[in-house]
């Protein structure tokens, strides 16, 4: 009898009958497994046609199992990127059946669905090698649109922070009203994730509070400019929003939307009303695409922008009222409130400063002292109230006699003084004289006019003192003692004159 060969033997039959029931039962534990996942698997053969697909394939793509059998994954569902792009089928690791040394591969991309939709999804790919050679792949997915669309509102809310936080620190800078609302414009147009296009404008109330005033736009037709720069309230859309104080959303021209120029193509707006505790403040206006759906989250950021618009431009305008409030206070500190001439203060100021010029320059200087004739007497007979309207329409008259370079001034009482700047050299003393005087005489033609005030006529005459730098000094205290004499001298012979300082006298 022949002995059995070893491949023949029955425990080594029996053996290789056990190996392969264990591979089979591995492989159909992988299948179950694979099937019962929540994701996509499927199995690529040699030639990068799938060779079997599990339930959730079917599930995500649309497609029944059987049509994807023997199909390649390039040609059903991954063809083109989420832009559209083709994908080259020969570098594509999804659809290849091959492998480099086993090694398993793992990223991201994009999946069309039967109906032309498509999604992101992650994936590994793993080659199947036997014997070195490559058999296939297996490639397991799960659709990560939840996970994106989370990962991108948390963009979205960074970015979102990230213009409140701009905004917020460009109210800090000193930037005037129609600055700061163009640079906060530029800010909101600039959120990435919003609709809205890069077009837009704010505008603020006036202060009766009836119009809308543009401060700020961009993106605008020349026509808008002007159109635009004043809206009633009610008038097209953003006068809408600032009357019924309530966003307004549209996505197309309709009859709303008054303010129109040839060649205007179709579009939409978010016109959001600008509020601070009840007050109209302003408008601010974005524009969309036509035909753009409403969301609910963009109105609400963009309510949210224009609260903090409302308290930067509620900031300006307290700024502006602060600073006017020290401009009126500087001024008053500097200048008599009657008269609004520069007082007694500002006039030593600027004595002090042409005289430093003067001799920086070497030029001379005039200095006049005027006291008011007979101002007393009218006083006395019709009251303060027409004597102060006289000393204005005097210093009125006073300053019409000189440069806008020259100073009137009111020291107090009927008491005016004239600074006069001149460029005569030190040398010429008698045109610098004669320019003096000059002045001096139509001070006193226009003094001795009649005075129409509250339907009565007065009649008053002035004294003059002219005192000249450097003849008679160069210090203020000295050529206001030269003038104040010379005017004195003036009173003492009659009055309605002008005299230059004599040191003789």
């Amino acid at each position: 009898m022949t002995p059995a060969t070893p491949s023949e033997h029955p425990a080594h039959r029996s053996g290789t009958a056990n190996q392969e029931e264990e591979i089979r039962l591995e492989r159909l534990a992988i299948e179950r497994l694979l099937v019962s996942l929540g994701g996509g698997a499927y199995r690529l053969d040699a030639m990068g046609r799938i060779h079997w697909a599990n339930p959730g394939v079917s599930r995500l793509l649309g497609w029944e199992l059987q049509a994807l059998l023997g199909q390649s994954p390039h040609t059903l569902f991954h063809r083109l990127d989420a832009r559209g792009a083709p994908h080259p089928q020969e570098s594509c690791p999804l659809c290849s059946s091959g492998g480099q040394h086993g090694r398993t591969q793992k990223g991201q991309a994009c999946f069309w669905r039967q109906d032309g939709s498509h999604f992101p999804i992650d994936y590994t790919r793993t080659p199947l090698i036997d014997q070195g050679l490559g058999r296939g792949s297996l490639v397991v997915f799960r659709d990560i649109s939840q996970h994106k669309q989370l990962e991108q509102k948390e963009l979205d809310s960074i970015a979102s922070r990230i213009a409140l936080s701009a905004l917020l620190e460009t109210s800090l800078e000193p930037l005037s009203m129609g600055r700061q609302m163009e640079v906060a414009l530029e800010i909101i147009l600039s959120v990435p994730w919003l609709s809205i296009q890069f077009k837009g404008s704010i505008f603020t109330m006036n202060e009766e509070g009836d119009t809308l005033l543009l401060q700020a736009s961009k993106g605008f037709h020349e026509s808008l400019l002007t159109q635009c720069s004043r809206l009633p309230l009610g008038h097209c859309l953003c006068g809408q929003a600032a009357l019924h104080r309530q966003t307004v959303f549209v996505n197309h021209l309709d009859e709303r939307h008054a303010v129109r120029f040839p060649g205007i193509q179709d579009h939409g707006h978010y016109c959001l009303p600008i509020l601070s505790k009840g007050q109209l403040l302003g408008v601010l206006n974005c524009y969309i695409p036509a035909a753009a759906p409403y969301r609910p989250e963009e109105e609400a950021f963009l309510s949210t922008i224009a609260n903090t618009l409302a308290g930067i431009i509620e900031r300006r305008q307290v700024e502006a009222q602060l600073a006017q409030v020290q401009e009126q206070l500087a001024h008053a500190a500097t200048h008599d409130g009657m008269t609004t001439l520069p007082n007694k203060s500002l006039f030593l100021e600027h004595l002090r400063q042409t005289l430093a010029r003067a001799r920086r320059e070497k030029t001379r200087m005039a200095l006049l002292f005027i006291d008011l004739d007979r101002f007393k007497a009218v006083n006395d007979t019709f009251g303060h109230e027409v004597g102060d309207l006289l000393l204005i329409e005097a210093a009125r008259r006073i300053k019409e006699t000189v440069r806008a370079s020259d100073l009137v001034a009111r020291l107090g009482g009927d008491e005016f003084v004239v600074i006069l700047e001149q460029t005569f050299p030190p040398r010429d003393l008698s045109a610098a004289q004669e320019d003096a005087c000059r002045v001096a005489e139509k001070i006193i033609e226009l003094l001795q006019q009649p005075f129409h005030l509250q339907q009565h006529t007065c009649f008053i005459g002035s004294s003059i003192g002219v005192s000249l730098c450097p003849e008679h000094g160069d210090t203020p205290d000295r050529l206001i003692q030269c003038a104040d004499q010379a005017m004195y001298a003036v009173k003492q012979s009659g009055r309605n004159n002008f005299a230059v300082f004599n040191a003789v006298e």
